[in-house]
């Protein structure tokens, strides 16, 4: 879904709006090509790396060696302490349940420092150790190491790994969206006439009222049928009939629409609508990842401060 929006919303600036906006000048039109795939590879090459990148991986930490999983109650006072506290607790509880001492463990595990698990705790979900800023998520079934958020849009996690390349997705997703956005308001500019025609035709309220009255009378609802209403299921079929027939006729006048226009009006209303949808929700979401790791409270640890100071107790992860 991501790749094909990205391909339709480049594709506009290039073949629809380009030959409107400067019908005899090569050089600008190729100019508009090249500026497009460079933002568009960027898009490709950030969310290639964003989806497939490990988010952040604690696998340098050895699994803790019949671990003891806290009660609920100490690990619910675990979470709504301060950083400090969480800390000094989570690595004595750590220390206590890993069963880990110096040295080599005997039967032959591995050899563990002492210290290893200094600031972590224990996920009980899948026993392994948790450094901070590390969280389980119930999507991935792991730890990730400084997770953000788990982000449908790139079916990942946002950590440590790929922090980086999500945020400069996002901006370029951003950047192009506005960029296609500014060359389809140049093109309705350099054609006001077909403009004009699409949106005459739109907003053609005497077609729009016959269409539906014509809709209508065929269903029940003419202004005859509506006189004769005396009953409840007289009136909720003259309703549906006039529902259907404003709905009906609303599309049908948006069809007109198109067809009375010229070819890039319907590039133009993509990418007014749909691109300028996704540039609003990225720029957001850009502002609001780069806002995290420059306070360096990731989301899901401002949900849990969050939860913290209004008394709901410490979330999973």
């Amino acid at each position: 879904g991501v790749v094909v929006i990205a391909l339709a919303v480049a594709r506009a600036p290039v073949a629809r709006f380009a030959p409107v906006v400067y019908p005899e000048s090569p050089a600008a039109r190729l100019a508009i090509a090249a500026v497009t795939l460079t933002l568009l590879f960027n898009v490709f090459f950030n969310y290639y790396h964003a989806v497939f990148a490990e988010p952040g991986s604690v696998a340098h930490l050895p699994k803790p060696v019949n671990p003891r999983p806290f009660d609920d109650a100490s690990y619910g006072r675990n979470e709504q302490n301060d950083d400090e506290t969480r800390e000094s607790e989570s690595a004595s509880a750590m220390v206590r349940g890993a069963g880990i001492a110096d040295g080599r463990e005997q039967g032959g595990r591995e050899e563990v420092t002492r210290g290893v698990f200094a600031g972590c705790r224990l996920c009980v979900p899948c026993g392994s150790a948790k450094p901070r800023g590390a969280h389980h998520c119930r999507t991935c079934r792991k730890c990730v190491g400084g997770m953000d958020h788990h982000c449908p849009f790139i079916g990942n996690c946002v950590g440590d790994g790929n922090t980086r390349h999500f945020l400069l997705f996002c901006l370029y997703v951003a950047v192009g969206c506005g960029w296609s956005a500014g060359w389809a308001i140049a093109c309705a500019r350099a054609d006001a006439d077909g403009y004009r025609t699409f949106r005459d035709a739109l907003f053609d309220y005497d077609a729009y009222g016959k269409r539906a009255l014509t809709i209508a009378g065929d269903r029940g609802g003419s202004m005859d049928d509506l006189a004769k209403v005396n009953g409840a299921s007289a009136f909720f079929k003259a309703l549906f009939a006039w529902t259907y027939a404003t709905l009906k006729a609303a599309k049908m006048n948006v069809q007109a629409a198109f067809e009375q226009s010229p070819e890039w009006v319907n590039a133009w209303a993509f990418v007014c609508t749909v691109g300028g949808v996704i540039c609003v929700a990225t720029a957001g979401l850009f502002a609001s990842t780069l806002n995290a790791v420059a306070s360096g409270e990731t989301y899901v640890e401002a949900l849990k401060s969050r939860s913290s100071r209004g008394g709901g107790g410490g979330g999973a992860g």
